[in-house]
């Protein structure tokens, strides 16, 4: 039973360490490889500290019982997180929360590939930044990663990525909000695309 605690207890720290680091920082890029890394270790320390307390205490104070209880109550814990972080990520949600991931646009780039001045002007980024956050939306899957065609696509960086400034790209349609390559559903829409319009017109 040991060896089955202690295997769990690697997973359930090894998946608890990865959501706490995607949460406090979106953006790793190359710097992933190091964080996984580092997971890995402190999980497999862990896990051994834990397997050698048990077999210390085999024959001790903690009989079948309590053993079977300890590892459901990790097994419990493991489930927990995954299930909390399932429906963090997948719930209904205003788009400001969203957009609180990434750091506030000082400029942003407005359909990029068109060769279109970027909005500069502080005032109409708060107006842009306000309208978007009335909007309630929900993630769907997209497993083929795909964008929808046509729509505004506005580019900022995001200084909250560790390796440097990480591009957020969002595209903007009537029914979706597609934030990099994850896609989310508008649930009080349609979104004003005229409006959407009408702002990018001013700097």
């Amino acid at each position: 039973m040991k060896e089955v605690i202690s295997t769990t207890t690697f997973f359930t720290l090894f998946f608890t360490l990865h959501t706490i680091v995607s949460w406090v920082f979106p953006f790793l890029n190359l710097g992933w490889l190091l964080a996984w890394l580092l997971i890995v270790v402190i999980s497999l320390i862990i896990s051994k500290f834990l397997y050698e307390w048990l077999e210390r205490q085999e024959e001790g104070y903690l009989p079948p019982k309590r053993r079977n209880l300890l590892f459901f109550s990790i097994v419990i814990v493991g489930l927990s997180l995954v299930a909390v972080q399932y429906w963090n990520e997948y719930k209904e949600k205003p788009f400001s929360e969203v957009l609180a991931h990434y750091s506030y646009p000082d400029q942003i780039m407005i359909n990029p590939y068109e060769g279109t001045d970027p909005i500069t002007n502080k005032s109409t980024i708060d107006d842009l930044m306000n309208f978007l956050s009335q909007y309630n939306v929900q993630k769907v899957k997209n497993d083929k990663g795909e964008r929808a065609l046509g729509g505004h696509e506005l580019v900022w960086d995001n200084d909250k990525g560790l390796n440097g400034p990480a591009v957020v790209m969002v595209l903007i349609s009537e029914d979706n909000i597609w934030v990099n390559f994850d896609r989310y559903e508008v649930l009080n829409g349609p979104i004003d695309i005229e409006w959407v319009e009408q702002s990018l017109t001013i700097n």
